[in-house]
């Protein structure tokens, strides 16, 4: 899941609400439950200091966005076991899928943000991102008219140069939905950014970076 925080505490969250088959086949590990409210959740959706309206993404979450814009696809199969109250899980019914998808795009269309901020899985090295950032970031700004999308991620090795393997993108144009395998990388890249150290375990540091919307 993804928390977001301002100097108050937390004032946003969402969890994983749009699996890969690899969340719910069961192959060795237990499926991962969907949650109906998870996707149209209202915490999803936070206000920024300026004002505008940010949506928060876990993972998978932002290939999600393109589904609502070009689905059906095969994606949707993996959304197989649901939480449930009374029996803690069942199989997902025949149209469930659809009608909860319905209902994440309603909220977004409410809520209309304007900046999409995604927490993404691990990557081994810089360059091992290509794919997530065309297919991922580029297309989630797409699908959201050109909103900015920037995303967050663990990298194993070690960190990328500070402008380099940026994970965000703003103004990319619908037809970027559309281009499939000639999808192109879209990047913005960041306009300033430092380096954050801990002194009890040099091994583990970030990349700060700041990225300008509109």
């Amino acid at each position: 899941m993804v928390v977001a925080f301002n100097s108050s505490g937390a004032i946003g969250l969402a969890r994983k609400s749009f699996p890969v088959n690899g969340d719910t086949n069961g192959w060795g590990r237990a499926p991962y439950l969907l949650f109906e409210q998870d996707g149209h959740d209202d915490r999803r959706f936070v206000t920024l200091a300026n004002g505008e309206r940010a949506m928060l993404h876990a993972c998978y979450d932002a290939f999600g966005l393109t589904e609502l814009r070009i689905g059906p696809t095969h994606k949707r199969q993996a959304f197989r076991w649901a939480g449930d109250e009374r029996r803690w899980w069942r199989w997902f019914e025949p149209g469930e899928t659809d009608r909860w998808l319905r209902r994440w795009a309603q909220a977004i269309e409410e809520n209309a943000p304007s900046v999409n901020l995604v927490s993404v899985h691990g990557f081994e090295r810089p360059g091992g991102e290509v794919y997530w950032q065309r297919h991922g970031i580029a297309t989630a700004s797409a699908a959201l008219g050109g909103a900015l999308t920037v995303g967050a991620a663990h990298y194993a090795e070690f960190l990328p140069e500070g402008w380099s393997s940026p994970l965000a993108s703003r103004g990319v144009k619908p037809r970027h939905l559309f281009e499939q395998c000639h999808r192109r990388a879209r990047t913005l890249g960041p306009i300033d950014h430092f380096y954050v150290t801990l002194r009890a375990r040099p091994s583990l540091y970030a990349l700060v970076r700041l990225f300008q919307g509109a």
